[in-house]
């Protein structure tokens, strides 16, 4: 089984820059032959999310992410 392990630099609370990143790490992992593709924790909504965490919407628009 080949494994890609996906270093990416989020921007925190930029989810659609994240999800980006996130798809063209996750096709060039793909298109290399990978069966399984690993991504760093928060890396959808940046890290570390400090005061993030208890603005409206911020967790409802990290899952719907």
């Amino acid at each position: 089984m080949k494994i890609a392990l996906c270093q990416v630099n989020p921007i925190l609370g930029n989810f659609s820059f994240n999800i980006n990143k996130i798809q063209s790490f996750y096709d060039r992992a793909i298109e290399s032959g990978a069966e399984l593709v690993i991504f760093p924790e928060m890396v959808v909504c940046g890290y570390p999310p400090q005061d993030l965490i208890w603005e409206n919407g911020f967790v409802s628009a990290c899952e719907s992410s």
